[in-house]
């Protein structure tokens, strides 16, 4: 675990900002290294310090910075968390993609964006329960949609079923949390869920090869 978490912030609203660092400072291991107000004023300081974890807001002066985040994360390589009111789930994938490792809604209770945090800095995928869900995916003909899962991607989504956690999942599969984690992730986008309590009735309409 981190002694202590670098991080900086960017949104372009002061009162947002306070409230981010307020909150990390009190609850988590983060030392607030810097507050910007946008991608292209933090570059620099982000390039020269290297944090841990950059925590941005991804609309600044009504634009969204979707497009800018490829080349950002590409030139500095950092980890970073979207923390936004954008909820459309198209945001989200174009946040993860660009390089991205977490994603949270400013509806967070202040225990939730703790949580995602802690949970992006220890290389875990945080998406809120606040995103609206991924579309459904067109309905055919077919009573079953098939779903292509590799044996290991099976085995780990049994046991979320189960009801069993990520660590425990990793002790019996003899895998690292990580691992469980990614599978998961992959395993939750391709049936288009966010939830683990989506799973079971899921699985029920579908055809698992």
């Amino acid at each position: 675990m981190f002694e202590s978490i670098g991080v900086v912030i960017i949104d372009e609203f002061p009162i947002v900002r306070l409230g981010i660092r307020e909150i990390l400072s009190e609850r988590s291991k983060a030392h607030i290294m810097g507050e910007f107000a946008s991608l292209q004023d933090a570059s620099k300081f982000i390039r020269i310090q290297k944090p841990d974890l950059v925590i941005t807001e991804l609309v600044n002066g009504g634009r969204y910075m979707l497009e800018e985040l490829p080349g950002f994360f590409s030139d500095h390589s950092v980890k970073a968390l979207a923390f936004t009111d954008c909820s459309n789930w198209e945001c989200v994938e174009k946040f993860l993609n660009a390089g991205g490792c977490g994603y949270a809604s400013k509806q967070e209770s202040v225990e939730e964006l703790v949580s995602a945090v802690n949970a992006v800095v220890c290389g875990r995928r945080w998406i809120s329960p606040y995103i609206n869900s991924p579309p459904e995916p067109v309905k055919n003909a077919s009573p079953k949609k098939t779903i292509a899962l590799s044996k290991r991607e099976w085995e780990i989504i049994s046991l979320v079923i189960k009801g069993l956690t990520s660590k425990e999942i990793a002790e019996q599969l003899c895998v690292s949390i990580k691992t469980v984690e990614s599978h998961r992730y992959r395993v939750f986008k391709k049936l288009n869920i966010r939830h683990s309590a989506q799973l079971a009735k899921l699985i029920e309409k579908v055809s698992i090869k």
